[in-house]
């Protein structure tokens, strides 16, 4: 699936974050934040797949969502269930 956001590949990074879940650079760079590894595989692909979309679409707007429901239907259900797990366990 990655093969359809990048030619190359993203260069993915794992670290501790403070306010995010993930982030993506301009030039492709994937950070996850470490936390991510008490969250549900399903979050965790939502997450993933979110920062993906960033090398396509560099903002939040209509072409975004659309490319992130197109890959991804019900990523909604999957982000409310990371906010809940994010609450009970106290992630961040």
């Amino acid at each position: 699936m990655c093969s359809s956001f990048l030619k190359e590949g993203p260069l993915l990074r794992i670290r501790t974050m403070r306010s995010r879940w993930g982030s993506c650079t301009g030039k492709g760079v994937v950070t996850l934040n470490t936390l991510l590894v008490k969250a549900s595989p399903a979050c965790i692909d939502y997450v993933l797949l979110h920062e993906l979309c960033h090398t396509v679409h560099h903002n939040h707007g209509k072409g975004f969502y659309s490319l992130l429901e197109s890959i991804l239907p019900g990523w909604k259900d999957r982000k409310r269930e990371l906010l809940e797990q994010a609450k009970c366990r106290h992630f961040i």
